[in-house]
């Protein structure tokens, strides 16, 4: 097994992220059902503008993404994107859906995408979650970055939402090419955010997919709740 090694992402990584996302989801049902229909080019492109751009705006939007990298061939193998506490994003809302694309079947990634999102909201509400409380820099960045004093926990939506004195960090995204994966790359790319949720006291939030649920558990994450989608409505089989 090669080493490898955990680094800050740039822009010029953008291309390499974009083809592991589309190299290690492409088995995944949500993404054949509603990516299936997108031309190759268009997806790649869509994805590398997305990356890039999160790249360009990291010290508005919170995004850190982190690349593993294989010593020995210079190769990306896998990234992860921490969503890092910080100040409201300026015309965030007024664009449209990452996952709006030619080809994308709308219907589905509403339902899907959009019933994470509710259930972060719900969790971790980044209107208030992440407004400037406190000028203190949070461990395990170099930037100042402020972070808010008082937040939310991730909850059961089941239950009412309970202020908490914590800050949250979301691990919204990790991806290893299946080449490289049981090596141990997803725990070193989560070692950035969870290292800096330790030193801050940090509450850590992630949704998991049934394949990666083990990992998370394995990194000392509690099962909070269950989101599921009904696949047959869009030529699938069970749910997602």
């Amino acid at each position: 097994m090669p080493p490898y090694t955990v680094l800050p992402a740039t822009k010029s990584d953008a291309p390499s992220l974009a083809s592991i996302i589309f190299v290690a989801f492409a088995d995944s049902p949500i993404s054949t059902l509603a990516f299936g229909n997108v031309p190759e080019s268009v997806s790649l492109d869509s994805h590398i503008h997305h990356y890039r751009q999160l790249l360009e705006e990291g010290e508005h939007n919170g995004a850190r993404l982190f690349k593993a990298v294989d010593e020995e061939s210079g190769q990306i193998v896998g990234f992860s994107k921490w969503d890092y506490p910080h100040p409201p994003s300026p015309g965030k809302k007024d664009r449209k859906p990452w996952y709006d694309v030619e080809g994308a079947n709308l219907a589905l990634c509403e339902e899907f995408y959009g019933a994470i999102d509710r259930y972060k909201e719900a969790s971790v509400n980044s209107e208030t979650d992440f407004l400037i409380t406190s000028r203190q820099s949070l461990p395990g960045d170099s930037r100042a970055l402020p972070y808010p004093l008082t937040t939310s926990t991730p909850i059961n939506p089941i239950n009412p939402p309970t202020p908490q004195t914590h800050t949250v960090l979301d691990l919204s995204l990790l991806a290893v090419l299946p080449a490289h994966q049981r090596q141990g790359i997803g725990s070193l790319l989560m070692q950035p955010g969870l290292s800096a949720a330790d030193a801050a006291g940090a509450v850590a939030y992630v949704e998991a997919s049934p394949m990666g649920l083990g990992l998370y558990l394995k990194h000392g994450w509690a099962r909070t709740g269950e989101l599921s989608v009904d696949l047959g409505k869009y030529g699938g089989g069970g749910c997602g």
